[in-house]
C-alpha cells in the first residue's frame, strides 16, 4: 500500500510542481544503480562480506527509503513525460486566434439555445493541417510539425442552426490555445481543458456559412441519450428539468450560479450531479439484485452456487455502472467512481483480503494514471478526503461477511447515518477551508433528508423510467417524479435563506488555527467517545474565536478578469473594490466567479464597491456582488440596473480617510448626468469614468477608469493651475485597458508612474494595449503588467518598498 500512495503522489507531483521536473529521470536511472549495488552487497557470501547479517540490519531501512526515492523518482519520469506528451498535442501558438477551415464531427452538444450553442467537436480534416511549431526562445530548432486531424475541440456556435450529435460541418474556425484566467484562489480553466482532453477552444465564424455534410449514424447509446433529453422536456420548465438531466445524463450546463450556492449553502452539491455515491449506488442496487436472483434461483433448483454465485453479482455491479456512466458520458466524476467500483468488485470477486485503505491507494493512483490534472481538482481532493475519513471511522476488510448482523444494521440505520453525517461535514471542515471553499453548516440536516430521498428514491425511479419512457406513460409517470423533486428543492432552497448556511474561513488565519483545526479534525476519527466530543467542540469553538483579523497591510490587486477592470484594495479595515469585471454571458459573470471567491478565500470584511461607469466590462458583475455581500457604501459614475439603495454617484472633491488610506475622487465634476460644463467631453460614456487617487503613507495609485485622452488634459489643466493635487504616482491602472485614445504623452510626463498595470484579455480582439501606448510607457521607463499575460497583479507596501507578484510568474505552470 506504501508503494502505491508513493507512486500516486509522484503522478501528482508533476503536476503540483511550478515546472516539469525534468531532473527526475537521472535520479531514477541513479537511484536504480545504487539500490542494485546495494542489494548486490547485502547477499555478498560471508567470505567476502564478512559482516553480511549486521549489513543487513543496519541497511533495512535505508534498503525500503532507496525503494520509495527510486519508485518516486522512476513514477515521476513517467508522469513528465505524459504531461510533456499532453502539452504537445495543445494547438501551437502559431496558430492561436487563427482562422482555419475545418471539418468536424459533433462529439458532444454541452448546452444549446436559439443565440449560442456549445459543443464538442473532433477534427477530420483542415485546409492547413500541418502547423510548425516556432523555435523556443533558447534557439532549438523547430518542433515537429503539428496535426489538427483528430484533436478534440470546444467550440461555440453563435445563432446555430438545429445542430445534432454525429453531424458533420465544414466552417471557418477561429482557434485559440487552452487558456484560462489567473487569480489567486482562482479556477484554472485552462487545466480544466487540457485535462478533459481539448486541444483548443474557439467559435464558428458566421461568413462564410458552415457547410453541412452530412449525419453519421448515431450508436444507439446516442440515440438512448437523445432519446432522454427529448422525453425530459415535459418538464422543462420546472426546477426538476435541470437536476433530472443533470443525474441522468451528466448535464450541468443547465444549472445556474443560484442552484450552485444553494446546493453549496446546503452541502448537497454531490447529490445533484451524477457522482461517486450515484455510481456506487447504481452498483449496490446491481449487486444486491443479482445476490437475491442467484439465491432465489439456488432454491428453486435446488443446486449449488459456490462458483457463479460469487462472480454473478460484482459482474452485475460492474455492467450496470459502467452502463450509468456511459450513459453520463464517461464525465470524470463518473470515470473517478467507476474506477473505484471496479477495484472493489474485483477484490470481492477474487477473495483478496486486502484492508480498504489499500484499496483507496489504489484507485488514487489508477485515477491518477487516467485523469493526469486530475490532482487539480477541488472535487478530486475532497471526494478521497470524505472516502479517508469514512474509512478512519468504520475500517475493516473487503470481503464477503460470514456472520452479517442484518437486524443490528436495520435498527441503528438512521442513528449512523445521522452520526455519520455530522462527523463527516465536521471532518471536511478543514478541506474545504483549505481549498477556499465554505463549510455548510447545514449539511447534516440537509443530507439526512436528502441523500436517502435522490439516492433511494429519485435516481433508482430515474432507472425505471428510462424504459417507460418508451411508453405511453411516459409524462405522467415523469411528471410525478418531478413533482416530489421540487417539493425537495423548494425545501433546501428554504435552508439556503439562512445567513449563517455557510462558513467562510479567512485565508488570513493564523497558522495555530490551522494546526488546532487538523487535531480537532484528526480527534473526531479516534474510536474514544471523549475525544470525538472534544474534537467537535475545538471545531465548533473555531468556527466562533478562529478567525483572526486580518495584518494591517495595504495591498492592490488587479485581478484577472479577461476584457475588463476589477481592482481590491485590501486593509485590516476592510476592502474597496474598483470595478466589477464583465459578464460573459447569463451564466457566468466576473462577480460570482472570479471576484466572489477571491473575496471569499481572503476572509469577508467590510466590502465599498465603486463601479466607474455603465460599461458592461466594468459593471458586468456587479449585481451578483451586490446579492452576495451587500456592501457598505456603493459609488457610481453612471447609474445602472441593478444599483442598490443608498448608492451614491462619484463627485471631483469627494474624499474619506479609510485607515491609513485616504480616497479622493477627481472626476467627473459635480451634475454630470444632467448638465455638463463639457458636453463634447462627456458625450461618451467613457468619460464618466470616475477618477480616484489613492494615498497610503507615501505611495500614490491611481485609477482612471476608462478616461480618454480629452479628459486627461482636462486633469492636466486643472493641475497646472494648482487646483488638482495630481502629481507623481507610485502605480497607474492604465487608462482603457491601454486603448490608443487614452494614456496620453502629456499625462504620463506629468504622473511618471513607476509600475502600469494593463488589464485586458490576451491577444485582446480590440488591440488592447495598443503598440503606440506600450512605446508611451516604456518612453518613460515604467515597468508594465498586463493581466492578459501575467495574471492577476498583487502590489503590496512593504516599508518604503512595493513589491509586485504575478501570480502566472509566482507559480509558474507547464501549461501557462
Amino acid at each position: 500500500m506504501l508503494s502505491v500512495i508513493i507512486a500516486a503522489m509522484a503522478l501528482g507531483h508533476v503536476v503540483l510542481y511550478p515546472q516539469p521536473p525534468t531532473f527526475w529521470p537521472p535520479v531514477a536511472v541513479l537511484s536504480a544503480l545504487v539500490w542494485l549495488v546495494v542489494r548486490c552487497c547485502s547477499h555478498a557470501k560471508r567470505g567476502y562480506c564478512s559482516g553480511k547479517i549486521r549489513l543487513h540490519r543496519l541497511t533495512h531501512l535505508s534498503l525500503v527509503a532507496l525503494r520509495g526515492v527510486m519508485l518516486f523518482a522512476v513514477v515521476s519520469s513517467l508522469g513528465v513525460y505524459r504531461l510533456a506528451a499532453l502539452l504537445e498535442q495543445q494547438l501551437p501558438h502559431s496558430l492561436d486566434k487563427k482562422v482555419v477551415s475545418v471539418s468536424f464531427r459533433i462529439e458532444a452538444l454541452s448546452s444549446v439555445s436559439d443565440e449560442r450553442a456549445q459543443l464538442t467537436a473532433v477534427v477530420e480534416a483542415a485546409n492547413s493541417p500541418l502547423a510548425s511549431k516556432p523555435a523556443n526562445s533558447s534557439g532549438a530548432q523547430p518542433q515537429k510539425p503539428y496535426s489538427l486531424v483528430g484533436q478534440r475541440v470546444r467550440l461555440g456556435w453563435y445563432f446555430p442552426p438545429a445542430l445534432n450529435v454525429g453531424q458533420r460541418w465544414r466552417a471557418d474556425v477561429v482557434l485559440r490555445r487552452p487558456r484560462g484566467l489567473i487569480n489567486p484562489s482562482g479556477f484554472d480553466y485552462g487545466a480544466w481543458l487540457i485535462g478533459q482532453g481539448y486541444m483548443a477552444t474557439g467559435y464558428i465564424k458566421k461568413q462564410p456559412e458552415a457547410v453541412y455534410l452530412g449525419q453519421l449514424r448515431p450508436s444507439p447509446l446516442q440515440q438512448l441519450r437523445e432519446h432522454l433529453v427529448s422525453a425530459l422536456r415535459v418538464v422543462q420548465h420546472e426546477p426538476a428539468h435541470r437536476f433530472f438531466t443533470a443525474l441522468l445524463l451528466g448535464d450541468r450546463q443547465s444549472l445556474t450560479a443560484d442552484d450552485w450556492q444553494v446546493l453549496q449553502a446546503t452541502g448537497t452539491v454531490h447529490l445533484m450531479a451524477i457522482s461517486g455515491l450515484h455510481v456506487g449506488l447504481v452498483a449496490t442496487l446491481g449487486f444486491l439484485l443479482a445476490k437475491y436472483a442467484v439465491r432465489l434461483a439456488c432454491s428453486l433448483t435446488r443446486s449449488s452456487a459456490a462458483g457463479w454465485y460469487r462472480a454473478a453479482p460484482p459482474v452485475t455491479a460492474m455492467a450496470l455502472s459502467y452502463g450509468y456512466a456511459a450513459l453520463a458520458g464517461f464525465s470524470v466524476p463518473t470515470q473517478r467512481a467507476l474506477i473505484a467500483v471496479l477495484l472493489v468488485n474485483v477484490a470481492w470477486m477474487l477473495g483478496w483480503r486486502c484492508s480498504r485503505w489499500a484499496l483507496l491507494a489504489l484507485a488514487l493512483l489508477c485515477v491518477s494514471i487516467v485523469e493526469p490534472l486530475v490532482w487539480l481538482q477541488t472535487g478530486f481532493w475532497l471526494s478521497f478526503a470524505a472516502v479517508a475519513f469514512l474509512l478512519a471511522l468504520y475500517d475493516g476488510q473487503v470481503g464477503r461477511e460470514r456472520h452479517p448482523r442484518r437486524q443490528a444494521r436495520v435498527r441503528n440505520a438512521l442513528t449512523i447515518a445521522v452520526k455519520m453525517q455530522c462527523l463527516l461535514t465536521l471532518g471536511l471542515c478543514v478541506p474545504l477551508w483549505l481549498l477556499g471553499l465554505p463549510a455548510s453548516v447545514l449539511s447534516p440536516l440537509a443530507n439526512v433528508v436528502a441523500v436517502p430521498l435522490v439516492a433511494l428514491f429519485f435516481v433508482p425511479l430515474l432507472l425505471v423510467w428510462i424504459p417507460v419512457s418508451f411508453t405511453d406513460f411516459s409524462g405522467i409517470f415523469l411528471q410525478g417524479l418531478a413533482q416530489g423533486f421540487n417539493a425537495l428543492w423548494y425545501a433546501l432552497q428554504y435552508l439556503a435563506m439562512s445567513p449563517q448556511a455557510m462558513v467562510w474561513a479567512s485565508g488570513s488565519a493564523e497558522i495555530w488555527w490551522l494546526w488546532v483545526a487538523v487535531v480537532a479534525s484528526i480527534m473526531l476519527i479516534l474510536p474514544a467517545s471523549i475525544a470525538m466530543r472534544c474534537g467537535a467542540c475545538l471545531l465548533v469553538a473555531l468556527l466562533i474565536f478562529g478567525q483572526k483579523k486580518p495584518k494591517d497591510r495595504f495591498e492592490l490587486v488587479a485581478l484577472d478578469v479577461g476584457q475588463g477592470l476589477a481592482v481590491a484594495l485590501n486593509q485590516a479595515q476592510g476592502t474597496f473594490l474598483y470595478d466589477t469585471g464583465a459578464a460573459f454571458s447569463e451564466r457566468f459573470n466576473a462577480g460570482s466567479h472570479i471576484i466572489a471567491p477571491y473575496l471569499r478565500a481572503r476572509g469577508v470584511t467590510p466590502l465599498s464597491v465603486m463601479v466607474s461607469h455603465a460599461d458592461v466590462d466594468h459593471r458586468g458583475g456587479a449585481n451578483a456582488l451586490f446579492e452576495r455581500f451587500s456592501p457598505r457604501e456603493v459609488w457610481f459614475g453612471q447609474p445602472f440596473d441593478g444599483l442598490p439603495a443608498g448608492a451614491v454617484q462619484c463627485i471631483a472633491g469627494s474624499q474619506w480617510q479609510k485607515g491609513e488610506a485616504r480616497f479622493r475622487v477627481l472626476w467627473p465634476p459635480a451634475n454630470h448626468l444632467r448638465q455638463s460644463l463639457v458636453p463634447q467631453v462627456l458625450r461618451r460614456t467613457n468619460n464618466h469614468s470616475c477618477v480616484v487617487m489613492v494615498e497610503y503613507r507615501n505611495k500614490r495609485f491611481l485609477l482612471p477608469g476608462d478616461i480618454e485622452a480629452d479628459v486627461e488634459r482636462i486633469l492636466l489643466a486643472r493641475a497646472e493651475a494648482g487646483v488638482l493635487d495630481l502629481g507623481p504616482v507610485d502605480v497607474l491602472i492604465a487608462p482603457h485597458h491601454g486603448s490608443k485614445t487614452s494614456s496620453s504623452s502629456a499625462f504620463l510626463a506629468l504622473l511618471k508612474p513607476a509600475h502600469v498595470i494593463v488589464s485586458a484579455g490576451y491577444k485582446s480582439r480590440y488591440g488592447h494595449p495598443h503598440a503606440d501606448v506600450m512605446a508611451r510607457y516604456q518612453a518613460i521607463d515604467a515597468q508594465v503588467w498586463q493581466t492578459g499575460l501575467h495574471g492577476a497583479i498583487t502590489v503590496r507596501v512593504d516599508g518604503d518598498q512595493l513589491q509586485v507578484i504575478a501570480e502566472r510568474l509566482r507559480q509558474p505552470k507547464p501549461w501557462y
